[in-house]
């Protein structure tokens, strides 16, 4: 549901926290399987800790931590500078329209 042209791991990582803070029921596109913590790469789990800290319900609001257009970059291969314009607002509506 969030794909906006990510990698798949960020759109899990995300729709995982985001369906606990909203009490949804289970999201179709959240990967059935269990994923090792050790298989995840450290560039998701920053963003998702630094998201932890500045709060799952401001990410809402639009706080989003800039680690997820890092590991956005990393996991796509891209350097930062490259990162597509309008990213961040894309995840953030699609993650709204949840």
């Amino acid at each position: 549901m969030l794909h906006v042209g990510t990698h798949t791991l960020i759109v899990v990582a995300i729709e995982y926290k985001l369906s606990i803070v909203l009490d949804l029921p289970d999201i179709p596109t959240i990967s059935k399987k269990s994923t090792s913590y050790s298989s995840i790469p450290s560039c998701i789990i920053t963003a998702f800790h630094h998201q932890n800290l500045i709060g799952w319900d401001n990410f809402l609001c639009g706080y989003t931590s800039t680690y997820w257009a890092h590991a956005f970059s990393h996991l796509c291969d891209l350097r930062y500078s490259t990162t597509k314009k309008g990213w961040g607002k894309k995840l953030l509506k699609n993650a709204i329209n949840l």
